[in-house]
């Protein structure tokens, strides 16, 4: 998680939004393909 919060206060720094997401263990190959596919569509992400 240290990587993590490295690199989310590196964004921050240099004026990135930066936004992690995480999913539970138990989370489903579909409802996973659609959040990537969600992520993918969504133009506020580059």
């Amino acid at each position: 998680m240290r990587y993590i919060k490295q690199k989310k206060k590196w964004a921050e720094y240099v004026g990135i939004n930066f936004n992690l997401v995480k999913f539970e263990e138990t989370i489903s190959e579909v409802e996973l393909l659609k959040q990537i596919n969600d992520f993918n569509n969504d133009t506020n992400i580059s």
